[in-house]
């Protein structure tokens, strides 16, 4: 029984040092940018206080205008930067049902402002080949 309650004590004593030691360690940043969105590497603030931006339009990057885009498109867009210019794929979903309906499309752009929808002639969508289509939603 005393072996049980040392080794308990031993544990307790182990763990608590160790919590406190990495509570007092330094966090090293180099030169790096961090995200401040929490007071997780900020002990505190003296004459200073965080807030949002606030947000300035800069007009429209981008329109979803093609019949097989749809009104839905834009969701699951990824960008790519892909050395001197940026690559986007997304989601149109044209007038079909279910898959049928959606297509993964392809635009690009040098500066991430203005985007080229190019014409791939990859797949044929809504009778044309004219289109910047890269996977249609039922590949054959």
């Amino acid at each position: 029984m005393l072996n049980k309650i040392f080794l308990l004590a031993f544990i307790t004593f182990v763990f608590s040092d160790s919590a406190m030691y990495a509570q007092q360690q330094s966090i090293i940043l180099h030169n790096q940018r961090e995200l401040f969105i929490d007071d997780y590497l900020i002990e505190k603030l003296n004459n200073i206080d965080t807030r949002l931006a606030i947000p300035v339009f800069g007009g429209t990057a981008y329109k979803f205008d093609e019949p097989w885009e749809g009104k839905f498109s834009g969701a699951y867009v990824s960008v790519i930067n892909d050395g001197s210019r940026y690559r986007v794929y997304y989601r149109g979903v044209g007038e079909g049902k279910g898959a049928n309906g959606q297509v993964t499309c392809y635009a690009e752009s040098t500066d991430g402002i203005k985007w080229v929808k190019p014409h791939l002639r990859i797949h044929n969508v809504n009778g044309t080949l004219e289109n910047n289509v890269v996977m249609p939603g039922n590949p054959q």
